[in-house]
């Protein structure tokens, strides 16, 4: 007996504040010319799209160099240059050969190195293939120039070199 008691106890409450509780109603807010409401503050809006680009850059690498250096070309004055993809296409005219393949760039005179995976494509009557294709997040500015830097070269090396992202006015 209790407990039919306390079961028809329960479902009798439950179905008071079900009852008691308000139900939505469509919200109305009528605001004339005369008393605008006040905002405070600024709001920018920048609806501009990014201007796509992609970069280039060639270097024919001498026999038992140091260090060879691939340039891009310059960012315009008051742009940052968001990085996005570098890929770079080597041939050395010798026998797989292994390299480190460095990537420079700096904002704001301060300077980031990046080491690059190589792979070697084919290695083959004298002469070896290889690229660089990395999907990374990069900065640059109008003060520094990208680069690629190849270390150690032991013979006549080519490069095709390029980047992919966009640019963005300098903040």
């Amino acid at each position: 007996m209790r407990r039919i008691v306390l079961i028809t106890t329960v479902l009798v409450f439950s179905s008071a504040l079900a009852s008691a509780a308000p139900q939505p109603a469509p919200v109305t807010v009528v605001n004339p010319a005369s008393a605008p409401v006040p905002v405070t503050g600024r709001i920018t809006v920048n609806n501009t799209v990014p201007q796509a680009i992609q970069l280039h850059c060639y270097a024919e690498c001498l026999p038992d160099q140091q260090l060879c250096e691939c340039r891009f070309p310059a960012i315009p004055s008051g742009k940052l240059l968001v990085i996005e993809t570098i890929s770079l296409m080597g041939t050395e005219y010798a026998q797989a050969m292994y390299h480190d393949v460095q990537f420079e760039t700096s904002v704001n005179g301060s300077w980031g190195y990046y080491n690059l995976p190589v792979v070697i494509q084919r290695s083959s009557f004298g002469m070896t293939d290889f690229t660089v294709l990395t999907n990374i997040r990069l900065y640059a500015d109008s003060e520094s120039t990208p680069r690629l830097m190849l270390g150690n070269t032991v013979a006549d090396t080519i490069l095709n070199a390029y980047l992919s992202g966009y640019y963005l006015d300098k903040p």
